[in-house]
């Protein structure tokens, strides 16, 4: 449960700047990433360097969804693009903001001397993050008079394989500080997680 790495002292994290970079148009990347930039360096100001990151993940996720909805305007693969983007956003805010927090919390909380615990919350609480992001892309691309099944393979499955390759990768060749448990939870939980989330999603849009 490391920290992020993609922070520069007085920078924007860069991992959230790319992503909002690559789902927004020409014409309003620059504006809108100024008036983020000037925000968060007023915010530095005022609070340490952590809660200024914070809160810019914060206006990353909270835009990325507008973003890809106005992409869908342009031409669908903009907006499968951005969604995609989306939901792997969601995934990172859950993972570094919501499951860490939460796992370190229980453990500094109960004083614990094993990681057990902690772990499995962490895990739990970021495969929660999948749900969130297959409902995410659900919403946003899924066409209502197609299938659901032919909605997944054509637009979730990119982010199924965003998620699914690495966490493969770390079973196979997984550092030494984890469980193979934990890791086959992860990679075993991915699939089931964005279909029920998609699913919801899909019910949600039809209303």
């Amino acid at each position: 449960m490391n920290e992020c790495p993609d922070t520069t002292p007085g920078k924007p994290p860069v991992f959230a700047t790319m992503l909002i970079r690559l789902s927004t148009m020409n014409d309003i990347r620059q504006a809108f990433l100024g008036d983020l930039e000037e925000e968060y360096r007023g915010r530095l100001t005022k609070a340490d360097k952590h809660q200024a990151d914070t809160w810019y993940w914060q206006q990353a996720a909270r835009s990325l969804p507008h973003l890809a909805r106005t992409a869908a305007g342009q031409t669908q693969l903009l907006a499968l693009i951005g969604a995609t983007i989306a939901g792997y956003l969601t995934v990172t805010v859950f993972d570094i903001y919501v499951a860490r927090n939460a796992a370190s919390a229980y453990a500094r909380a109960y004083e614990l001397e094993s990681y057990l615990i902690p772990r499995l919350i962490y895990f739990l609480l970021k495969l929660s993050g999948v749900v969130s992001a297959g409902g995410l892309i659900s919403y946003l691309t899924f066409k209502t008079d197609a299938p659901f099944w032919k909605n997944v393979r054509n637009r979730l499955a990119p982010l199924g394989l965003l998620l699914i390759l690495p966490a493969t990768w770390l079973v196979l060749y997984q550092s030494a500080d984890y469980s193979s448990v934990y890791r086959l939870i992860w990679l075993a939980g991915i699939a089931p997680c964005l279909l029920a989330g998609a699913w919801v999603g899909a019910r949600f849009t039809k209303r």
